[in-house]
């Protein structure tokens, strides 16, 4: 027990242990695993140029995990020939290799076609407020240019160990401009091209949305399944199932996916325990959203992950390291990326600090609050413990609702027309409906008696702190160890705290990156006055594909450099806001409370939550 000496200095994160509290209990001196890749940093960025400034913060706070570097939206589809296609490939190959160099892995995604090889030309977007145009959602005019192409792609990148290629990017949606068959022939010729280079790379897709029809045929079968058929048949490599999953409940959706997926691969006749890539995964799939300005983000992505780890899926590429559209001069505009635009780590970026301080190794634990997530590791002679007190809003209630319906064997169409509309979901998750008779009602009556506790408590955790018993024993007993905390919440780690503030000195530091300081900043990266000119020529031409299809390699690879360079410079210049937001405990990442633990080899005591927060404990060592 801790002495009350040692609690009297643990200000609100420590108190006497209540036995009414849950209870979380752990032994340090138990034998350990290694920790499954799911608790790592895997993310990706969604232009992968990224600049210089960015590649060194990144590498500064984080230990690469899996990530993925798409190169359809910002490397293809954006390239004005081949020989463009290549320089800005071999540049996403240079970091690839920096990955694997630093312990992680590297996923490339096939997602959209040049331009140059579509068979289409039709430059229009897909849809409304999409940015992918119908060329680029289209298959190639030509599969066997195609295949020549990819071969080169593919040979651009490391070797084989550490490296993987995923196919397609929601084909199920119109972000695929042609039916679910001709999807499946490209495939197949993607994967054979760059086997023929890569024979001992991972290749799997095909990176559906979800486990609904094609959206050409809306009342067909799921198109995974389908797609799993044609690959049992035609033979193609298949070493990973890649799905994307937004808005999952981690009560139930991870878990969901994995059984349907794997019996969707056993009625393949393929194996069912084939892993599954979480391609993409955040609290929503829109480019904005407030939920990602708050603490609540954190707990949503450490409850996720242990969800994930759960239900045995361990490849995942978080939504995302930077942001895919802009938020004007609003920092905290609620974007996807880890950090905001000038590099302030935003509540899902500390998240992932935080998990990235669990060591590599995990240590077995007890947790008796089916509503509390969490995971212990050891990092050198620290135990460490990573908690999560995630309360949901309706919209991932009535998620967990759907996918326990789903669990059960009840498609979207099915779904769908029982609900009649949102609103009528909505009711059905409440329990203020039912579906009349048969196998549908069987399936909701067990569905809401899965989830019915679960939002009685949503709703009431939503009105106040949690109290968790955490009991730890088998620790060293060593003079001088203490027990850290360090926490996200509404006063810590929580920078749109403060974000008038540093909205205005983010403004203020970006100024001085004007024309002279980028010039000066070229200069100072090697660019000479032939390189400038011909980096203004650029920023000035209309038609900027037109402008790059008339240069060599070499120029191609100058202007391409020279982008990211004036990225970097821009960052660059707020870099010391961004410094001093980290080390601001309200703002950033830093030890909350610290007491002493010296001479005693079990501790218990309660630790009180907010909902929609997230603790790191780590014990042992001096801090």
């Amino acid at each position: 027990m801790w002495r009350a000496a040692a609690l009297a200095v643990a200000l609100s994160a420590f108190m006497p242990a209540d036995a009414g509290a849950e209870r979380i209990t752990l032994d340090a001196a138990a034998p350990t695993s290694p920790m499954p890749e799911t608790f790592s940093v895997s993310t990706w960025p969604f232009d992968p140029l990224i600049s210089p400034t960015l590649e060194s913060r990144f590498f500064e706070f984080f230990r690469p995990g899996l990530i993925q570097f798409d190169l359809g939206e910002h490397i293809f589809s954006k390239s004005a020939s081949e020989t463009d296609a290549i320089v800005r490939v071999e540049e996403v190959a240079r970091l690839s290799r920096e990955v694997l160099r630093r312990g992680g892995r590297v996923m490339v995604s096939i997602s959209k076609i040049p331009p140059w090889l579509s068979s289409s030309a039709d430059l229009r977007t897909v849809a409304p407020g999409e940015g992918t145009s119908i060329a680029a959602a289209s298959p190639p005019a030509d599969p066997d240019r195609w295949a020549a192409f990819l071969r080169n792609v593919a040979a651009a990148f490391p070797d084989d160990a550490g490296l993987s290629f995923r196919i397609g990017w929601e084909p199920d949606t119109k972000t695929w401009q042609a039916d679910a068959e001709t999807f499946f022939d490209f495939y197949d010729d993607t994967a054979h091209a760059i086997r023929q280079v890569r024979p001992g790379v991972r290749i799997g897709g095909p990176g559906v949305s979800d486990l609904g029809p094609h959206w050409q045929d809306p009342d067909g079968p799921p198109m995974l399944e389908r797609f799993l058929s044609h690959v049992a048949q035609s033979g193609a490599p298949l070493d990973f199932v890649a799905l994307h999953a937004f808005s999952a409940s981690p009560w139930t959706s991870w878990k969901m996916y994995r059984e349907r997926v794997g019996g969707m691969l056993a009625a393949a006749g393929l194996d069912p325990g084939l892993p599954i890539f979480v391609g993409e995964w955040s609290d929503q799939p829109d480019p904005f959203s407030a939920f990602r300005e708050t603490p609540g983000i954190a707990a949503y992505i450490v409850a996720n992950l242990v969800a994930m780890d759960a239900a045995g899926i361990e490849l995942h590429s978080y939504t995302s390291l930077t942001d895919q559209q802009s938020g004007g001069d609003d920092e905290f505009a609620g974007g996807f990326g880890l950090f905001t635009r000038s590099l302030v780590l935003r509540p899902s970026g500390l998240a992932f600090a935080l998990v990235d301080r669990l060591g590599d190794r995990r240590l077995p634990l007890s947790v008796e609050d089916g509503e509390v997530f969490a995971v212990a590791g050891r990092r050198g002679d620290v135990t460490t413990l990573l908690i999560a007190n995630y309360v949901p809003d309706e919209r991932i209630a009535v998620k967990d609702y759907v996918d326990q319906m789903r669990l059960r064997g009840v498609g979207n169409t099915a779904l769908a027309g029982a609900a009649g509309g949102q609103a009528g979901l909505r009711d059905l998750a409440a329990g203020r409906s039912r579906p009349s008779g048969g196998a549908l009602a069987a399936a909701h009556d067990a569905s809401r008696a899965a989830v019915a506790g679960r939002m009685a408590e949503w709703s009431e955790g939503a009105h106040g702190p949690r109290e968790i018993t955490v009991d730890i024993r088998g620790l060293s007993g060593r003079d001088g160890d203490t027990a850290r905390a360090l926490r996200i919440d509404s006063e810590h780690g929580n920078p749109a705290s403060a974000a008038r503030d540093l909205n205005r000195r983010i403004a203020k530091a970006r100024r001085g990156a004007d024309e002279t300081a980028i010039v000066a900043g070229l200069r100072g990266a090697g660019f000479g006055d032939a390189d400038i000119q011909l980096i203004r020529g650029f920023a000035g031409a209309r038609d900027k594909a037109g402008f790059l299809s008339g240069l060599d390699a070499g120029a191609v690879r100058s202007v391409m450099r020279a982008a990211t360079v004036i990225r970097g410079i821009e960052e660059a210049a707020a870099l010391s806001v961004a410094d001093a937001a980290l080390r601001n405990p309200s703002t950033g990442l830093t030890v909350s409370q610290q007491v002493p633990i010296g001479g005693q080899s079990s501790v218990e005591f309660d630790i009180r939550m907010e909902p929609n927060s997230v603790v790191l404990l780590e014990f042992g060592g001096a801090g």
